[in-house]
């Protein structure tokens, strides 16, 4: 069970990843001196929603900016007091691994 904000805060992000599992992924907003990544998911279904992923303290990136039948895993490795994680798509061939991951459900404006 989590207990302190951050797991929970993890938690809520792997809810969203599933719930929005297989729609069209691409790269939003790249910022290399803030070491942030942006990822917005959309599908058919949803719109005028979408779903937001941030990253930040990115460390490492590969893959696409584009894809389908996106399918998030977050991977969280701890050494110490140290959290990295991994956000991955395998099918898809896309990876990053960051210092944190967020995820929120917005509307285009």
């Amino acid at each position: 069970m989590e207990s302190n904000p951050q797991q929970k805060a993890d938690a809520y992000t792997r809810k969203l990843l599933n719930k929005w599992a297989g729609g069209d992924a691409s790269i939003s907003e790249a910022r290399v001196g803030h070491k942030i990544l942006k990822i917005r998911v959309i599908t058919a279904n949803t719109h005028p929603k979408y779903l937001e992923i941030t990253c930040g303290g990115c460390e490492y990136v590969c893959g696409p900016f584009r894809w389908l039948n996106a399918s998030f895993e977050l991977i969280e490795q701890a050494d110490g007091h140290l959290t990295e994680y991994i956000l991955r798509d395998e099918a898809n061939g896309f990876s990053v691994r960051c210092g944190l991951v967020g995820a929120q459900e917005k509307t285009f404006t």
